[in-house]
Protein backbone atom coordinates (compact mmCIF):
# COMPACT_ATOMS: atom_id res chain seq x y z
CA UNK A 1 0.00 0.00 0.00
CA UNK A 2 2.82 2.73 0.82
CA UNK A 3 4.34 1.42 -2.25
CA UNK A 4 1.16 2.03 -4.47
CA UNK A 5 1.14 5.52 -2.57
CA UNK A 6 4.77 5.96 -3.25
CA UNK A 7 3.77 5.61 -7.11
CA UNK A 8 0.95 7.68 -7.07
CA UNK A 9 2.92 10.78 -5.61
CA UNK A 10 6.08 10.32 -8.19
CA UNK A 11 3.71 10.35 -10.89
CA UNK A 12 1.87 13.14 -9.91
CA UNK A 13 4.94 15.00 -9.43
CA UNK A 14 5.87 13.57 -13.08
CA UNK A 15 2.66 15.43 -13.92
CA UNK A 16 3.18 18.68 -12.41
CA UNK A 17 6.61 18.57 -13.59
CA UNK A 18 5.61 18.16 -17.30
CA UNK A 19 2.76 21.07 -17.02
CA UNK A 20 4.98 23.59 -15.53
CA UNK A 21 7.87 22.88 -18.02
CA UNK A 22 5.42 23.22 -21.09
CA UNK A 23 2.70 25.48 -19.50
CA UNK A 24 2.34 27.19 -22.95
CA UNK A 25 2.28 24.35 -25.07
CA UNK A 26 0.18 21.52 -26.51
CA UNK A 27 1.94 19.36 -28.28
CA UNK A 28 0.67 15.61 -29.05
CA UNK A 29 3.30 13.76 -27.48
CA UNK A 30 3.12 16.06 -24.34
CA UNK A 31 -0.75 15.23 -24.33
CA UNK A 32 -0.03 11.37 -24.84
CA UNK A 33 2.69 11.45 -21.71
CA UNK A 34 -0.14 13.45 -19.70
CA UNK A 35 -2.69 10.65 -20.52
CA UNK A 36 -0.52 7.53 -19.91
CA UNK A 37 0.29 9.16 -16.24
CA UNK A 38 -3.35 9.98 -15.58
CA UNK A 39 -3.74 6.01 -16.53
CA UNK A 40 -0.82 4.76 -14.30
CA UNK A 41 -2.37 6.98 -11.38
CA UNK A 42 -5.56 5.92 -11.77
CA UNK A 43 -4.85 2.69 -11.16
CA UNK A 44 -4.04 3.49 -7.49
CA UNK A 45 -7.72 4.10 -7.27
CA UNK A 46 -10.81 1.12 -6.52
CA UNK A 47 -12.47 3.03 -9.79
CA UNK A 48 -9.68 3.73 -12.23
CA UNK A 49 -12.11 4.71 -15.12
CA UNK A 50 -13.02 7.68 -12.49
CA UNK A 51 -9.98 8.23 -11.62
CA UNK A 52 -8.39 8.65 -15.31
CA UNK A 53 -11.99 11.00 -15.77
CA UNK A 54 -11.18 13.10 -12.68
CA UNK A 55 -7.67 13.55 -13.62
CA UNK A 56 -8.66 14.67 -17.22
CA UNK A 57 -10.68 17.88 -15.26
CA UNK A 58 -7.88 18.62 -12.99
CA UNK A 59 -5.95 19.09 -16.03
CA UNK A 60 -8.33 21.78 -17.55
CA UNK A 61 -8.30 23.63 -14.72
CA UNK A 62 -6.55 27.11 -15.27
CA UNK A 63 -7.15 27.93 -10.79
CA UNK A 64 -3.28 28.54 -10.08
CA UNK A 65 -3.82 27.80 -6.20
CA UNK A 66 -4.97 24.53 -7.08
CA UNK A 67 -1.29 24.34 -8.69
CA UNK A 68 0.38 25.48 -5.82
CA UNK A 69 -1.75 23.52 -3.16
CA UNK A 70 -0.58 20.14 -4.90
CA UNK A 71 3.11 20.88 -5.00
CA UNK A 72 2.97 21.73 -1.85
CA UNK A 73 1.28 18.50 -0.83
CA UNK A 74 3.44 16.58 -2.64
CA UNK A 75 6.79 18.53 -1.67
CA UNK A 76 8.55 15.90 1.09
CA UNK A 77 10.04 19.05 2.74
CA UNK A 78 6.89 20.47 3.66
CA UNK A 79 5.37 19.81 7.45
CA UNK A 80 2.82 18.31 7.58
CA UNK A 81 1.06 21.18 8.48
CA UNK A 82 1.81 23.24 5.97
CA UNK A 83 0.52 20.07 3.77
CA UNK A 84 -2.36 19.46 5.47
CA UNK A 85 -3.97 23.22 5.71
CA UNK A 86 -7.44 22.84 5.55
CA UNK A 87 -8.02 26.74 4.28
CA UNK A 88 -6.01 25.92 1.05
CA UNK A 89 -7.88 22.88 0.61
CA UNK A 90 -11.39 24.23 0.32
CA UNK A 91 -10.36 25.97 -2.98
CA UNK A 92 -10.19 22.49 -4.61
CA UNK A 93 -13.57 21.61 -6.29
CA UNK A 94 -14.71 17.87 -4.72
CA UNK A 95 -12.49 18.23 -1.44
CA UNK A 96 -13.88 17.44 1.44
CA UNK A 97 -11.81 18.75 4.27
CA UNK A 98 -14.00 18.19 7.32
Amino acid sequence: MLEQKQRLQQEMQRYLSLRQMHQDTDAPDLQKKVLFGFRIMSRCFSDPMKAEESFQILDQLKDGNIWRILVNLLDPNASFHQASSGRDCHNIPGVATN
